[in-house]
């Protein structure tokens, strides 16, 4: 099977917008060492209802792809990194001011049309991966470790990986590439967002839906790349990962709307 990203979330990860947005912003308090905030209450004991970036869309689905908790902090995902208890807290903290800034653009975003606030969201979340690179790079010395943070930053991401500028500049997609993106791109916000619904109340449910549907990601991205695209993409992503549900979807999303 061809080592795709088994997600790829921004996500800062993390769907992306459909319908209206009801947003408030949210102060970003540090995940300690060792915790296990991913998959449960968001740090300072508030939950973040919507899709992987915790927006929940007011008619048309949810949306964004990051989350308030980083996608690093998760134990499993961290022990591929072997960060210090230092460079961790960098980390989260680095993270926790580039979300602070994406959030109050969030919250900024007006009175726009859909197809606008799409366009605007994916501004901020390449807005928010420039901002924690920027700072990552003065954190992460070792080569080794920048790497694959860099994999699997990528396969976290999901669809929003492609709107990246350098990756599609590495994999130069063309135009009608890009236009069937704007297509999977919109089914996947909506599959999050409602996996991210129904997470807090029927959590084996969705977590085999979840399963389902990294299959049928990897699927979607082999047809889509061709086979010179699809092995730069796995020279880009590495050694696949299956990043577990609750590193996307909140256990308490299902009780109330941030709006």
């Amino acid at each position: 099977m061809i080592r795709t990203a088994s997600l790829a979330l921004a996500f800062g990860l993390g769907g992306m917008m459909v319908g209206s947005l009801s947003l408030h912003a949210q102060t970003v308090q540090p995940v300690q060492p060792g915790s296990t905030q991913p998959g449960g209450s968001q740090p300072g004991g508030t939950t973040q209802p919507g899709g992987p970036g915790g927006i929940k869309g007011g008619t048309g689905g949810t949306t964004g792809t990051i989350r308030q908790t980083p996608w690093f902090a998760d134990p499993a995902v961290r022990s591929q990194f072997k960060f210090s208890d230092d460079q961790f807290n960098q980390l989260n903290k680095a993270y926790g001011t580039a979300y602070q800034q994406y959030q109050q653009g969030i919250n900024d975003l007006g009175n726009l049309n859909q197809d606008q606030r799409m366009q605007r969201l994916r501004d901020l979340q390449s807005s928010f991966n420039q901002n924690f690179s920027t700072n990552m790079d003065k954190i992460i010395a070792d080569p080794d470790q920048r790497k694959r943070f860099n994999e699997m930053g990528l396969q976290y991401r999901g669809f929003d990986a492609f709107y990246d500028p350098s990756v599609q500049k590495r994999l130069n997609l063309t135009a009608e590439q890009r236009t069937k993106l704007d297509k999977l791109y919109q089914d996947w916000s909506n599959s999050m967002g409602d996996m991210q619904s129904k997470y807090g109340t029927d959590r084996e449910g969705v977590s085999k839906k979840y399963n389902e549907w990294r299959t049928q990601y990897r699927d979607q991205i082999n047809s889509l790349l061709t086979p010179e695209q699809r092995k730069t993409w796995q020279q880009m992503t590495g050694e696949n990962f299956d990043f577990p549900p609750s590193t996307y979807f909140q256990s308490g999303s299902s009780s109330k709307s941030g709006g």
